[in-house]
């Protein structure tokens, strides 16, 4: 999604911070369709026994949006800051996402 459409993060972020009527239900339409997304995910994760089952799915789902949502906010600069080279900075998301899921994880 991210990819398709690079500002709609900067749009979505900015009518969090200082919210505009016009776009209420856009932002707070996407926001729900991915939180809901994401909880499914993570439901689906406690059910197959992946992840610990005595956490709230929403609780993960939080989490992952917010490391998700501060890296495209961020992109830029973390390429910067972290000295990345061609698209290095992808990897350093996916470690981040699995070292968080690691410590939700039963293995």
């Amino acid at each position: 999604m991210q990819q398709q459409n690079p500002y709609n993060i900067h749009l979505i972020y900015r009518e969090l911070l200082t919210p505009q009527p016009m776009f209420e239900n856009y932002v707070r339409s996407k926001l729900y369709r991915i939180h809901q997304f994401m909880t499914e995910l993570v439901e689906e994760a406690i059910a197959c026994g992946e992840i610990v089952a005595d956490i709230k799915a929403t609780h993960v789902a939080f989490t992952l949006e917010g490391i998700i949502m501060f890296f495209f906010l961020m992109h830029s600069h973390i390429c910067e800051l972290g000295n990345f080279q061609n698209g290095a900075e992808l990897d350093y998301l996916l470690q981040a996402l699995n070292t968080y899921l690691a410590s939700l994880s039963k293995k």
